[in-house]
């Protein structure tokens, strides 16, 4: 039987060939390349920083560990925000009213006049230290802590209105998966990615990861090994960082291409490890986490947040 090709086809195989990252680092290239960096940027990524792995923002006992808010246990806000149904007709309401989906809700910083506001230096160079491509990329606007993160409007607490299912995904009343929303900005309707937050062991498991959500999981020793097979979006920067559940562990992190071949590493045993990087087109990527060394024999659980920055995000050339 002869074969035929499409044209589509054919195009889709030529747009995928070309895909790649184009820009990455992560804390251990700046850590190992420390002569490059600033004495304020030094000073930001001390062992006693914001990056911490026990205390710091991003660290076991900061507000994305397993004490914080975001979760699944009685303890954490997350079931009780979730409520039991869909709500996302009283959203809509809400944000026609000036609610946080309004066009001056928290999304106006996704637009070109917020992106401008965003790289505003509030202290010494804390735009460029926050920004995309900064050496907190993790904690700024485009990180993890951003609009754009777990705890923006689009995450599990957000109110797009959209209950999570059994597994973390969301759904709307009639019980269709919803990834995206469209929301109206001061730039125009814009569509955003919903951040999910998936219930343990679930994420490594998928197949439709975007770049916009949290997996839950738990390492069991040394040899043990997660894959998360991620499609990142076009032209955005992307940040993932690992925060460990218990300071006694210590956890590595890579990112991989398509073939396994690796970009990026982080193994700091001081602080939550983090990659950022950017691509030219929708990428498939692979991240993996592993551990590194752990001073406790009971299982070793972990968070994993991947985060994608707004569409033409301020950013630091690196």
């Amino acid at each position: 039987m002869k074969k035929t090709f499409s044209l589509t086809g054919l195009l889709l195989f030529a747009t995928l060939a070309q895909a790649k990252v184009t820009n990455s680092y992560s804390l251990s290239k700046l850590m190992n390349k420390s002569e490059n960096l600033s004495s304020l940027e030094l000073f930001w990524l001390g062992q006693n920083g914001p990056l911490n792995k026990n205390y710091g923002v991003t660290g076991s006992y900061g507000p994305f560990g397993i004490l914080g808010p975001f979760g699944d246990e009685w303890w954490n806000a997350t079931p009780w925000i979730n409520g039991t149904k869909s709500w996302k007709d009283f959203a809509n309401k809400i944000g026609a009213i000036g609610g946080p989906l309004s066009e001056y809700g928290p999304l106006l910083i996704t637009t070109e006049f917020g992106q401008a506001l965003s790289s505003y230096d509030f202290g010494p160079n804390s735009g460029e230290i926050l920004a995309a491509g900064g050496v907190l990329h993790s904690v700024g606007p485009s990180g993890l802590n951003g609009v754009m993160g777990v705890g923006g409007p689009l995450g599990p607490h957000g109110i797009h209105g959209y209950k999570r299912d059994e597994i973390g995904k969301y759904r709307n009343k009639n019980k269709k998966i919803v990834k995206s929303i469209m929301v109206k900005t001061i730039d125009g309707k814009k569509r955003f990615p919903l951040y999910e937050l998936y219930k343990e062991g679930i994420a490594k498991e998928l197949t439709d990861l975007d770049s916009s959500f949290v997996a839950q999981d738990k390492l069991s020793s040394s040899s043990d090994k997660h894959q998360y097979k991620i499609t990142a979006s076009s032209k955005r920067w992307v940040n993932i960082t690992l925060v460990s559940a218990y300071t006694l562990d210590s956890l590595s992190l890579r990112l991989l291409d398509e073939k396994g071949n690796i970009i990026e590493v982080s193994d700091d045993s001081y602080r939550s490890n983090f990659i950022s990087f950017k691509t030219n087109k929708k990428t498939a990527l692979k991240i993996e986490v592993s551990l590194k060394n752990s001073f406790q024999f009971l299982m070793k659980p972990y968070r994993l947040f991947v985060t994608e920055a707004p569409a033409g995000a301020t950013e630091v050339k690196r």
